[in-house]
């Protein structure tokens, strides 16, 4: 028993670890540090985390299935790029699941969500672009958050997932002015409960982001 139980342990200890693996290495993805067709063996996941094969292994299998690597047989695994075909499929899908999350938002918002949207408006004063990457998240969550849906709360987290790769080098031109501008516009939206309004702001904020990054 004491076997089986020291077992089940270490399976549960290395699932842990390969999440964080997961984490640290989407971080990379999206702001560039591991680049498009960047080879990933498993050795070098395993050397850099202090890992056995196993985490690292089910760390890059998980990144597979989500699209940000992918197997390349008897070598490893190959950073994935986005065209700018799937960019745009997933611009789509972004606005369609933000302008629904907003009117639920606005049905649903509470006292204390209001407030925190409030506090997740405001911008850092000289962001870097992982900074504001960073807190425009932020502030797209808690609107996500603020819907009680946790299904289109993980079906936006998804696809944000995957622009985030994107949305880096978006953020390189991003007028930091104009989207504080935006996001406060969407509280007071929110908290006015203006439904018609938060939606038609809302496709503009995600807009906005979609033209100055595919130049349209």
């Amino acid at each position: 028993m004491e076997r089986k139980g020291a077992a089940r342990q270490k399976v549960v200890e290395e699932h842990t670890t390969a999440v964080r693996i997961v984490d640290a290495l989407k971080r990379d993805l999206i702001n560039g540090t591991l680049a498009p067709d960047t080879l990933i063996v498993e050795s070098q996941i395993g050397a850099r985390f202090g890992v056995s094969k196993t985490p690292a292994r089910e760390a890059l299998l998980r990144l597979s299935e989500m699209g940000f690597v992918t197997v390349i047989p008897g070598k490893g695994y190959t950073v994935t790029k986005l065209s700018w075909q799937q960019i745009k499929d997933l611009f789509e899908v972004r606005l369609l699941l933000e302008c629904s999350a907003v009117e639920l938002a606005v049905a649903r918002a509470s006292p204390a969500d209001l407030e925190e949207l409030k506090a997740a408006a405001v911008l850092p004063r000289r962001p870097s672009v992982e900074s504001l990457l960073d807190a425009n998240l932020r502030f797209h969550r808690t609107i996500w958050k603020a819907t009680r849906n946790g299904r289109l709360v993980q079906m936006v987290s998804d696809v944000m997932d995957d622009l985030m790769r994107a949305m880096h080098t978006a953020m390189l031109s991003e007028d930091i002015h104009e989207m504080a501008k935006q996001h406060l516009e969407l509280t007071t939206l929110i908290a006015k409960k203006k439904t018609v309004e938060a939606r038609a702001a809302m496709a503009e904020h995600v807009d906005a982001t979609r033209r100055r990054l595919l130049d349209l």
